[in-house]
């Protein structure tokens, strides 16, 4: 009789270039919220809107780019995206709490190896 503790079965697992796509994809809709928020700010101010308060916004939405093209490249595990997942990453770091484990994340999975070995 198998209980419920049973470790015959094989567990699921995502591939480490699978949990870097996952990552970068929440990043960039994360970024994305925040220039859903910074165009509702907009839209709910009494006053212009200069030129100079679009900067913020503009930066967010290179950034939610950013983090979507390299969670296609991570899908399919092209070499050039583990390198740029890493410099990604790094100013990640910087913003605690979220960022933080975001940052982690996109760093210990980018240096592991994303193709199995071919014998």
């Amino acid at each position: 009789m198998q209980g419920s503790f049973d470790n015959s079965r094989p567990t699921w697992r995502p591939h480490a270039s699978g949990r870097v796509s996952g990552t970068h994809k929440f990043a960039a809709c994360l970024y994305s919220a925040f220039v859903v928020l910074i165009l509702i700010s907009f839209w709910l101010s009494r006053e212009p809107v200069s030129l100079s308060s679009f900067y913020p916004m503009s930066f967010f939405v290179v950034l939610a780019g950013t983090h979507w093209v390299l969670s296609n490249a991570a899908d399919q595990q092209k070499d050039w995206a583990r390198p740029f997942s890493v410099l990604l990453a790094l100013p990640l770091l910087i913003a605690t709490p979220i960022g933080s484990i975001l940052g982690f994340i996109l760093i210990a999975n980018s240096l592991k190896r994303w193709k199995a070995p071919v014998h």
